[in-house]
């Protein structure tokens, strides 16, 4: 009994370490090294479960997610990885946020195929991003 007490917990300890971050785009531009170079610089971040990138125009959605025992940094986090992204893009409009409501909109988009309708969203998501709570 012991035994199998010890292996479930092994098993459970080693399934939730996976530290594979999900990090998925969209964009409208068919610019793919904006997008593979966006994804490498929050990959290496280290910080981040889950990332939503939507690239459209002149204009980036970055909407982050970061580990759970990270959630209290959620600003330092947000203002490295918005260093990183302006460098990396100056010529890019970029919106950057760390908010759950922004993330779960922008997952919406990805699979949105009316690209006005994404500008649109864009648009009231940076507004949003604005707003202080």
């Amino acid at each position: 009994m012991r035994q199998i007490f010890c292996i479930v917990c092994l098993s459970m300890i080693l399934s939730a370490c996976n530290s594979k971050e999900k990090i998925e785009t969209y964009h409208a531009t068919y610019d793919e090294e904006k997008q593979i170079a966006a994804q490498e610089i929050l990959t290496d971040n280290g910080k981040i479960e889950e990332a939503n990138i939507i690239i459209i125009d002149d204009k980036m959605l970055v909407a982050v997610q970061v580990k759970p025992w990270l959630r209290l940094k959620k600003q330092s986090i947000e203002k490295d990885i918005t260093e990183k992204l302006e460098e990396a893009f100056p010529n890019l409009e970029l919106i950057i946020s760390t908010d759950f409501k922004i993330f779960w909109e922008s997952s919406k988009l990805i699979t949105e195929e009316d690209t006005q309708k994404i500008r649109d969203e864009v648009d009231n998501l940076k507004k949003l991003s604005k707003e202080e709570t």
